[in-house]
């Protein structure tokens, strides 16, 4: 590797030089991190008037009542009375609610994490999330083959400098780090043909549905019955776990939470999730269409749409660009894509970056303009466009689906992407 260092050019080796220092830098800040908020002895839920760990504190309770209170898992008021109860007079700290609204054997997972103190349970959370999803993209990017070193160092910038993933997932004490590790291990076995394998590992997108529902439409229609069988196999397992954590009436309970977990819908006391929070295409529809009663049908009809694409591809192999465009649509496309949701879109950057020498100098151009906004998306997040509050996300989405999708329908037999 040394070897290869020494006979780049000048440019390069700058580029590296800064790269390094860059990353240099970023490893700093999270080390800094730990020592800064590194467990005390108090164990406290907050640190300068903020709650310490962002949205882990929902896992944590969530944690604690699959422990102790099983049977009010997803009763949504006495949750916010046992959180009230734990956190004290620091509840003062709360930017707003937190509902745990994840299926029974996510509660069943923190419950293990809520045997620890919370200070120390936030840090394990954190470290495991960025230790299993950066290694399934590293995983991905061995299965492209991204050529070393160049690329393969630049690569820690692009995960860590964006800021869904380290800022929001991570530091968030968010779990978009598990969709992340599911996307990843999921193309590679697509990639290899394991459909069985892929199907199994999609069945673990099981810990937030909606954000995987239209990969696992386009998959179950695109590939062998072998996907199926192992999409099928996951989902039973998974139901079974969940009937023998909560039973018939907390897993009916659990339903009833998420059908009401959508944009505009009234959770308790008039609180919802606003579609100003939506980061996908349904929360633009669902910010100016939804007094019209269209925006549904209209979701409809961009799935058929991306559905349609199925019979222009049934007879060819899986390419890492028609994965993009996949992944891509099921999280654009999700009724809850939310700010940590964004985190998942790493993995079809990388599937992208294997593709842009193959597809035209326009879409090119377009994709890579999306892509880097996207990495400065936070910024525009909540910005009143027509008297409405949206993300930029949601345009960046139109555009970067409509690019691929004209990308896919413009390939010629003769050039293909093909894994070999």
């Amino acid at each position: 590797m040394f070897s290869l260092l020494h006979n780049l050019p000048f440019l390069k080796k700058a580029c590296l030089a800064t790269i390094a220092a860059i990353l240099l830098s970023i490893v700093l800040l999270i080390t800094n991190q730990f020592i800064e908020h590194f467990p005390d002895k108090t164990q406290s839920y907050s640190v300068e008037e903020k709650i310490y760990g962002g949205d882990f504190l929902a896992f944590y309770i969530g944690g604690k009542l699959f422990s102790t209170h099983r049977d009010k898992l997803y009763d949504l008021e006495f949750q916010r009375e046992y959180r009230a109860e734990l956190l004290g007079d620091e509840k003062k700290h709360l930017s707003g609610e937190l509902p745990f609204v994840y299926p029974p054997l996510v509660a069943y997972i923190c419950s293990l994490f809520a045997e620890i103190p919370y200070r120390t349970a936030y840090l394990i959370w954190m470290l495991l999330g960025m230790v299993l999803s950066f290694s399934s993209l590293l995983f991905l990017a061995s299965e492209l083959e991204v050529k070393m070193p160049y690329q393969l160092l630049l690569f820690p910038l692009l995960a860590f400098g964006y800021v869904p993933y380290y800022l929001n997932t991570l530091l968030g004490g968010q779990l978009s780090w598990l969709g992340i590790c599911v996307l990843s291990t999921v193309t590679v076995a697509l990639l290899r043909n394991k459909f069985f394998i892929a199907g199994l590992l999609l069945s673990l997108g099981y810990y937030k549905p909606p954000l995987f529902l239209f990969a696992s439409l386009y998959l179950a229609l695109r590939s062998p019955l072998r996907f199926l069988l192992g999409a099928a196999t996951g989902g039973v397992v998974l139901s079974i776990l969940s009937l023998y954590a909560v039973g018939v009436s907390g897993l009916v309970s659990y339903l009833e939470v998420i059908s009401h977990y959508t944009y505009g819908q009234p959770l308790i006391d008039s609180i919802e999730l606003p579609p100003a929070a939506g980061m996908g295409i349904y929360a633009l529809l669902t910010t100016y269409l939804s007094s019209l009663g269209i925006h549904q049908i209209l979701l409809v009809a961009l799935y058929l749409a991306g559905l349609a694409l199925v019979s222009k591809q049934r007879d060819k192999q899986t390419t890492p660009l028609e994965l993009a465009f996949v992944l891509t649509c099921t999280v654009a496309l999700s009724v809850q894509c939310i700010k940590y949701d964004l985190a998942l879109l790493l993995v079809p950057f990388l599937l992208l970056y294997r593709s842009l020498n193959l597809i035209s100098l326009l879409s090119r151009t377009v994709l890579l303009g999306c892509i880097v906004v996207f990495y400065f998306e936070f910024l525009g997040r909540k910005i009143q466009l027509a008297g409405s509050i949206i993300n930029i996300s949601s345009l960046l989405f139109l555009a970067l689906l409509l690019t691929l999708f004209t990308a896919l329908m413009n390939q010629t037999t003769n050039r293909t992407d093909t894994i070999e």
